[in-house]
């Protein structure tokens, strides 16, 4: 997958965006609702396992202007009719506005492949997920464990 956004490139992760993404994933602060920090170890397992593979479930996510690496991109099979879609992005790209222009075009990408909805979970403490996620169409279907929102294309 390749997507071109104003400002950012969703690509393929490559062997050489370890040390980069692990720098952003071992950051207790971006890291917060989601799952402790990563070692290294667990950077480089994580690209293996979910980014490097046929299918990929992750992408990296590079800013333009500096071919940076800035993150990754969650897209991938939620269940038979749906696609979960995420991101998280190093703390330096904070309120830029940047996961709306990608939550944005991962819409418009969907609904070019005809996928039927998106869903998008995260902790009900993340509130700035959760404003985008309404902002963007998003209706929330379930809070149990993760809040779940749904977009229907």
């Amino acid at each position: 997958m390749r997507i071109e956004t104003q400002r950012c490139l969703i690509r393929n992760f490559n062997e050489s965006d370890v040390y980069t993404l692990y720098c952003i994933l071992s950051s207790p602060k971006v890291m917060e609702y989601i799952e402790p920090p990563f070692t290294e170890e667990k950077t480089k397992l994580f690209i293996e396992n979910n980014g490097l593979i046929p299918s990929p479930l992750v992408y990296a996510l590079e800013y333009r202007n500096n071919n940076k690496l800035i993150g990754h991109v969650i897209f991938h099979e939620y269940d038979s009719k749906r696609y979960e879609i995420g991101w998280i992005i190093s703390e330096e790209y904070w309120n830029q506005g940047i996961a709306d222009e990608i939550t944005k075009s991962l819409i418009d990408f969907a609904r070019k492949k005809l996928i039927h909805s998106l869903i998008i979970e995260c902790d009900s403490r993340q509130n700035k997920t959760i404003k985008l996620a309404v902002r963007n169409g998003f209706k929330l279907i379930s809070d149990k464990d993760l809040c779940i929102y749904e977009l229907v294309l």
